[in-house]
């Protein structure tokens, strides 16, 4: 299973709420997930008290480059319009070898227009120890 929930508050400038296009930038990136018509991902952009909400779920059976492009598209293209926007993005996939391994979240964070990793402390191990104590030992008890 490769799993990614994402949000993003979207943001032209970190010192003003708009600098005047903000709206059309923001209706650009909800124009763009809109027509995404892949059965594994869904996006939206909501405007809630005036302010730009992107969000995004996508489940697949594995990680694919299909939905890891999209996605990693999607992020520049956010980076590159809105350049203050900030959010986290959780990804987890279940046959990784890679850090953190297949029994945690790999956290990217976005703020002021870079992309960082960083580990965490809130959803990893997906199976904790204390809940499947002989899930590591081989054969059955």
């Amino acid at each position: 299973m490769y799993e990614v929930n994402l949000w993003i508050r979207l943001h032209e400038n970190v010192y003003d709420g708009d600098s005047g296009g903000q709206y059309a930038k923001a209706t650009a990136i909800a124009e763009r997930v809109a027509a995404w018509t892949d059965p594994t991902l869904a996006a939206d952009v909501r405007i809630l008290n005036g302010t730009f909400t992107l969000t995004l779920t996508c489940h697949a059976n594995r990680r694919r480059a299909h939905e890891t492009e999209l996605i990693d598209d999607l992020l520049a293209e956010v980076i590159r319009l809105l350049p203050a926007s900030y959010g986290l993005i959780y990804e987890r996939d279940d046959e990784t070898t890679e850090h953190p391994g297949h029994n945690a979240f790999r956290v990217t964070v976005l703020a002021r227009g870079k992309l960082s990793i960083r580990e965490d402390p809130f959803l990893s191990p997906a199976y904790p120890t204390i809940e499947d104590p002989y899930a590591d030992l081989p054969g059955e008890l």
